[in-house]
């Protein structure tokens, strides 16, 4: 073969791989953005989040309010879902108590997805926040975002295919806002609480093998910080 050919030939194979690259595919991933505050025009940190989940995701907004907890209280932890409705805990917020859903709905559910994994011990006190499929926004000023990325995590649910971990990031997300005025804060804790509870990756619930990571940023009002959450 000429070496005109080979060039020719290698020039081909090249264009077709920038092709593959270049092609659009979808993907359920999700992407947050942290602007620090010497990155914005008035010194504002900033954090959003695409939750970018196939359609399939409540996307409720939903305001948890603030309480006083009595001592030995506990704080119950549920499944990642995933999809509508992510929660029937009318404890938690009266926006997710069951007789809110559609005719029907409830009926069809599966039971096991909306009962409690576990519980952890409750703080004396919990701030007020709102929420989506992960935690937004606490009236601290903590706001978070999360964002797919790669890991490998084997663990599964507590008591769903013989797993024991017991968060997810969403969980993880919500009890961080509850507690924490800061984004320092709100690492630690989910870290904290990964270790010592066990942590599982998003779909590790419907059968995955190998799960997703998640990535969470935090944001208050004096700085952005990155912080990844993946415990296996």
């Amino acid at each position: 073969m000429g070496q005109g050919h080979l060039n020719a030939r290698m020039a081909l194979g090249s264009i077709a791989l920038l092709v593959v690259i270049m092609t659009p595919r979808a993907a359920h991933a999700c992407t947050a953005i942290a602007v620090g505050r010497n990155a914005s025009a008035n010194g504002s940190p900033m954090i959003t989040h695409s939750d970018d989940s196939g359609g399939s995701a409540d996307i409720r907004i939903v305001r948890v309010p603030a309480r006083d907890h009595p001592e030995g209280s506990m704080r119950p932890v549920y499944l990642s879902v995933g999809t509508y409705p992510r929660l029937i805990a009318p404890e938690r917020s009266p926006d997710y108590a069951a007789d809110l859903l559609p005719d029907g709905l409830l009926d069809r559910l599966d039971k096991r997805f909306y009962t409690p994994l576990g519980y952890v011990p409750e703080v004396p006190h919990t701030y007020a926040y709102v929420d989506s499929d992960y935690g937004i926004a606490n009236e601290a000023g903590l706001v978070m975002g999360e964002s797919t990325c790669g890991a490998k995590l084997v663990a599964a649910p507590l008591g769903i295919m013989n797993g024991s971990a017991l968060f997810c990031i969403e969980e993880l997300s919500k009890v961080a806002l509850e507690r924490c005025a800061t984004a320092r804060c709100a690492i630690q804790t989910m870290g904290a609480l990964a270790e010592e509870f066990g942590y599982y990756g998003a779909t590790a619930q419907f059968g995955s093998k190998y799960a997703p990571g998640s990535e969470v940023k935090g944001r208050y009002p004096n700085g952005a910080w990155p912080g990844l959450e993946q415990e296996e």
